[in-house]
């Protein structure tokens, strides 16, 4: 899956194009999965076997079962799950798996990869942080999101980290494509709920 920062970033990309939606409460749904940390598998709507090659997230069972939630936190949570599912069957389950079971270290060395990409995008998650304050209050009375508030801590102790850019597993520019697809399949999924999309307002940035 894509480190906490990538989601941010993800969310502060599209969130540019939806008008319609609350920022802040959007942003938060784009990060808010992986702060379940004693529920990762019900709050990724996991589905299938890692062994049979099945492993799937299933993230429009999610947009069925939350008709009720608010409709910006409800979209970026949206998001976040296509992300992850964009990860899991195009990087984990068709070659970073077997490179795992290989070497185990791949693992660890991976996700050090994640952090140094961290500081490449860092520079570009500039949330408004009142704003934000002000729907996690909101959203974090709610016992599912009782992490959430120590959680967007660590997002925020991300943004403030700086590695040197030396990867190891992955290469920049696959991240980089791993994010495009994502924010490309965000806008198709989204759309075809009916949201308004403004394309125009897309800024793609160079990295």
């Amino acid at each position: 899956m894509g480190s906490r920062l990538m989601h941010a970033y993800i969310g502060k990309r599209l969130i540019t194009l939806l008008s319609e939606l609350d920022p802040a409460r959007f942003l938060l749904g784009a990060v808010a999965p992986d702060a379940c940390y004693d529920e990762k598998e019900q709050a990724h709507y996991y589905t299938g076997e890692l062994a049979s090659g099945t492993r799937a997230i299933d993230y429009e069972a999610f947009w069925r079962d939350s008709t009720s939630w608010d409709p910006s936190f409800r979209s970026g949570y949206y998001v976040h799950l296509i992300a992850d599912d964009i990860w899991l069957r195009g990087f984990y389950m068709s070659w970073l798996r077997q490179a795992i079971i290989a070497d185990v270290s791949i693992g660890s060395r991976y996700h050090d990869d994640f952090r140094r990409y961290n500081t490449r995008i860092a520079p570009f998650v500039n949330w408004n942080e009142q704003a934000i304050n002000g729907a996690l209050h909101e959203v974090s009375v709610q016992s599912r999101w009782k992490a959430l508030p120590h959680f967007i801590r660590e997002v925020e102790e991300d943004q403030r980290t700086v590695l040197p850019q030396e990867y190891d597993i992955l290469l920049p520019c696959q991240l980089d494509g791993y994010i495009e697809t994502a924010i490309e399949r965000s806008i198709h999924h989204l759309g075809e709920k009916g949201l308004k999309i403004d394309p125009a307002k897309e800024s793609f940035l160079n990295h």
